[in-house]
């Protein structure tokens, strides 16, 4: 942030309509995706096929969601041995509005370029049912580091009325070695929805890591907290700007700056 890249981050979501009458689930949840695997691959897909068909985790209860001294957002880093580059995010929040508000938002691929504004391009390369393969290419502020680039494929699962999950993997990438992914969004009731988020990622970090690992984490860490934060206020406030999201966000973040989560994962 602050005319540095946000390393890659933001990796996201939706892409189908959650008011298509008949959702088509040609492709099973444990649908094995092409693109590089990592340690964390079957982690989430264990993680995925269980939620859908047990509900929610014992170790994710309603009270993991709950705000924490005002903040909307938690999250937790986690290390990968031998990797101190390797990026690692759990995300955890309460939005005020019903799972199809949130839906809508990770749905509208067509503004998330005004959603998410560090990126130049963002668009559907193919889709089949519930398979889609989305094309990002992220805007790095400097001179001497390309855009970044790269390919992501998306199972979605909206079987469950209460349940939505997306699980994504690295297709390929200029950047990228490995990336996965699942986000999933759960009904609450009183009109609320559980907002969790799982995000693992490698990359040829190249020149950037000159400015060390911690920077690189902050930069992540800020990257998918701000993310995070503009779909929930976007959901809960469908009738805003997409710049007043963007300016509340960056307030938000600004409040709750993210170098205590990330702190337990830096050498």
């Amino acid at each position: 942030m602050k005319g540095l890249p946000k390393v890659l981050g933001l990796i996201f979501c939706g892409i189908l309509n959650a008011s298509t009458p008949a959702f088509a689930h040609s492709h099973p949840l444990a649908e094995s995706l092409e693109g590089p695997k990592s340690a964390y691959t079957p982690i989430l897909l264990e993680l995925a096929k269980n939620w859908a068909k047990s509900g929610t985790p014992r170790e994710f209860g309603p009270a993991l969601y709950n705000s924490l001294g005002g903040n909307p957002l938690k999250m937790v880093c986690v290390a990968t041995s031998g990797n101190s580059f390797y990026i690692g995010l759990k995300q955890f929040m309460r939005v005020q509005a019903p799972l199809e508000k949130v839906e809508a938002v990770l749905d509208d691929i067509a503004h998330y370029k005004d959603l998410f504004p560090d990126y130049d391009d963002i668009h559907v390369i193919s889709r089949d049912d519930n398979y889609v393969l989305t094309y990002w290419e992220q805007h790095i502020p400097l001179f001497f580091v390309p855009n970044a680039k790269y390919e992501i494929g998306y199972i979605v699962d909206k079987s469950n009325p209460n349940l939505a999950l997306y699980r994504y993997q690295l297709h390929k990438g200029d950047s990228l070695k490995t990336n996965d992914g699942l986000i999933i969004v759960e009904r609450e009731p009183g009109g609320t929805s559980r907002y969790s988020e799982f995000d693992y990622y490698d990359a040829n970090w190249g020149v950037a890591k000159a400015l060390g690992v911690a920077k690189i984490w902050r930069e992540s860490a800020e990257g998918l907290y701000a993310s995070d934060v503009a779909v929930k206020i976007k959901a809960e406030h469908p009738e805003w700007s997409y710049s007043k999201i963007a300016d509340d966000t960056a307030e938000i973040l600004k409040k709750y700056p993210v170098d205590p989560v990330i702190q337990p994962c830096v050498p």
